[in-house]
């Protein structure tokens, strides 16, 4: 710099200052005067490109951290920060050869494996992650960040194995002794805990989070699902509410008015109930329709168009129609004093286990079509016993963890006496190939019910059969609602949804339902719904061998 105007050096101290001080438009300034003169120095444009990258200006810096780069090709702090730069725009190859980059010209720089770590947990590279993390851990050990999204690849891989979630906690702890102040390290091992159905521990993790960070409303949704897990409904339905800050893609909050209910007197008011969550949720809250129905002056009920036929016949003193599509909402948004989403009900109907009523089914499937479909059953099994089954979830968050593999269901396909019907929804071809493959066993999948549109028909479907066995998902909610009787397969852990409760066998939601639940810890090659399938089977043969009505029978099912 011996040819440089004396106040470039000057100029340049500024400029870090005020970027230090977060004043980045100052530093900015103050860096393009210097690059003026010094349009060639690669240290001059890493710094500024560098300032425009905290400024949010990614393609501006994108274009001067390139070009130090070509002066400089050995700038690994360059080739850093160009790394964050491609993962804002979403570069993410080339960002993966920055970061890598980096590393190789500086093996002790902790940010390049750190934010290289994060590239690959965002594409579920969880095992990848784990190693760059640990590294950046060992270069900068007292990082809380690098630690918790070190455990947070322990817990997504591992789900209930012990050999991934203890190293998970054992991170988030290694976090909370660093930087005591680390809601989110709390709030994770919280996560696990709800995991592995430890209620109590994880609402008192979510409690420790919520101290420090009280504005989060993701945390008092978490530990309302703890509370609810067990039952505990009126504290659990009190940080409820908070699910459309956690669930953003499938709930959110209308815009007032009208004004949201809060419990005021409903008597000649009108209240606009409108739905959310999937069909299976949708179908389970409805149970509660008839409760306002009873409180209010008038309830217009928005419904989804799969279930409109079903919801309009059910309940036929509400005003039930499609969501808005001929601006039906709207107009009813201008009429009522109230709204409500429809998974906001329970706060108020479902304040503990004595309020649930002993329902007969609250859903009523066409009888017609009812009749119809028992008659072309029962012409084509027989004397056999009509089994509905269906064993996948398509929910997109946690539908791996309660789906199991039809192939494995030998148990109970295998079931003599029993004449099988296919309720699972989708593409499953390859399923019922399977099973007639691997077991000798014909399901039969009906042509004349389409499940994937209106669900009138699925309703009767269900209606007409003897027994429904099913995974967590709308067929049980379908059959639960029409008072048929249902077996539920459910998982340990995240696959099995806080309205099953805990260690109960039945479910206050549907009288007719009874729950297999899995028991065994997990082991490798061996599907979470091994046991469960195994009791299922053991009781169908049994009840189909004993002659007697299901109702009665049930005393003699195996816990589940």
């Amino acid at each position: 710099m011996q040819n440089l105007d004396p106040q470039i050096p000057l100029t340049l101290n500024i400029a870090r200052s005020h970027q230090v001080a977060g004043d980045l438009k100052t530093a900015i300034a103050s860096y393009e005067k210097v690059l003026k003169q010094l349009p060639r120095d690669a240290n001059v444009l890493q710094l500024t490109g560098t300032a425009y990258l905290q400024a949010g200006d990614f393609s501006k810096a994108e274009q001067l951290l390139e070009k130090s780069l070509r002066f400089n090709p050995g700038g690994a702090d360059a080739w850093c920060n160009l790394g964050l730069v491609y993962t804002q725009l979403k570069k993410r190859r080339k960002a993966l050869r920055a970061f890598s980059e980096a590393i190789r010209i500086a093996p002790n720089m902790a940010d390049a494996y750190y934010n290289k770590a994060r590239l690959l947990f965002d594409d579920k590279q969880y095992e990848a992650a784990i190693g760059l993390y640990e590294q950046a851990i060992k270069l900068n050990p007292g990082d809380p960040q690098a630690l918790v999204n070190l455990g947070n690849c322990y817990h997504y891989i591992g789900g209930l194995e012990e050999k991934r979630w203890r190293p998970a906690i054992e991170a988030f702890e290694r976090a909370i002794r660093h930087a005591p102040n680390t809601a989110e390290a709390f709030a994770n091992i919280g996560s696990i805990f709800l995991d592995r159905e430890w209620f109590y521990a994880s609402a008192a993790m979510y409690s420790k989070a919520l101290k420090i960070a009280p504005n989060l409303g993701n945390y008092r949704f978490k530990r309302s699902l703890a509370y609810l897990r067990l039952g505990l409904l009126a504290e659990g339905w009190e940080n409820y509410e908070y699910r459309a800050v956690a669930e953003k893609e499938s709930i959110h909050r209308r815009a007032v008015p009208p004004p949201y209910w809060d419990g005021e007197d409903l008597q000649g008011k009108s209240v606009l109930v409108w739905p959310e969550q999937g069909l299976g949720d949708q179908i389970l809250m409805a149970s509660m329709i008839p409760d306002l129905v009873a409180r209010a002056g008038k309830v217009y009920f928005e419904s989804g168009l799969r279930n409109l036929t079903v919801f309009a016949r059910s309940f036929p003193e509400a005003v039930v129609f499609d969501q808005g599509r001929d601006g039906t909402t709207v107009r009813a948004k201008e009429k009522c004093d109230y709204q409500v989403a429809l998974g906001g009900l329970g706060r108020f109907f479902r304040r503990d286990m004595a309020s649930f009523p002993r329902s007969h089914g609250f859903l009523k499937a066409d009888p017609d079509k009812v009749e119809k479909r028992r008659a072309k059953y029962r012409a084509m099994a027989g004397d056999r016993k009509l089994v509905g089954i269906s064993w996948r979830s398509k929910n997109e968050s946690i539908g791996a963890a309660k789906s199991s593999d039809l192939a494995s269901w030998a148990p109970i396909l295998k079931a003599s006496g029993a004449w099988f019907v296919n309720l699972q929804y989708g593409d499953v071809q390859d399923d019922l190939a399977a099973a007639k493959a691997q077991l000798g066993v014909d399901v039969y999948n009906d042509p004349d019910v389409d499940s994937s549109g209106d669900l009138d028909d699925f309703f009767a479907q269900v209606a007409a059969l003897d027994l429904v066995i099913s995974t967590s998902n709308t067929t049980v909610h379908t059959a639960g609602s029409l008072n048929v009787p249902c077996w539920l397969l459910l998982p340990k852990g995240g696959g099995a949804l806080w309205y099953w409760f805990l260690r109960r066998t039945d479910s206050p939601w549907y009288p007719s339902l009874y729950i297999y639940r899995q028991t065994e810890e997990r082991i490798d090659g061996v599907g979470w719904w091994h046991g469960a399938v195994t009791r299922a089977g053991a009781d169908l043969a049994a009840w189909i061998e004993s002659g007697e009505p299901l109702s009665s029978f049930r005393a003699r099912l195996t816990h589940g």
